[in-house]
């Protein structure tokens, strides 16, 4: 199950920072569709806030949802549950990161790139590791156990 949940993040990974990169090497040099400055600042703003308050929201649901999975279940029904509200998690994440590369495309405020960087870096924080998993779902030694050999 971990090997599910570790490829899943890496396939959703990769395809964020692919997109970021074709992103800017295709549409760097091409003149912004958006040309007041007025509007660009405000797009600048929104992107901001998107990204200082949806990650901790992001965080807080995740949390929320992992606290309310039954402890009596077996290891793989919680292993199961765990990774759907994983990928809303990174799919969020994601949209975050797909947001910012769209005020990009249409303003080409460089500034809003290095936040997209700074998603993608809380992106990579999150890999899944089983110590991780462990943690936010406080298994016992034996399910972490179980947990890491597969």
């Amino acid at each position: 199950m971990m090997n599910q949940i570790n490829m899943v993040f890496w396939i959703m990974f990769a395809a964020a920072v692919l997109f970021s990169g074709a992103v800017y090497d295709y549409f760097h040099g091409m003149d912004e569709l958006i040309k007041s400055l007025e509007t660009r600042s405000i797009l600048k703003y929104i992107v901001i806030f998107v990204s200082l308050a949806g990650i901790p929201v992001v965080y807080m649901f995740f949390r929320r949802k992992i606290i309310n999975i039954d402890r009596s279940i077996p290891l793989y029904d919680k292993l199961n549950q765990y990774r759907i509200f994983f990928i809303i998690k990174l799919a969020l994440l994601e949209g975050m990161v797909l947001f910012s590369l769209i005020v990009y495309l249409t303003s080409k405020i460089e500034d809003v790139l290095y936040l997209t960087g700074a998603i993608l870096l809380v992106f990579l924080i999150n890999r899944p590791t089983p110590e991780r998993v462990s943690g936010e779902m406080g298994f016992t030694k034996e399910e972490t156990d179980q947990l890491r050999i597969g």
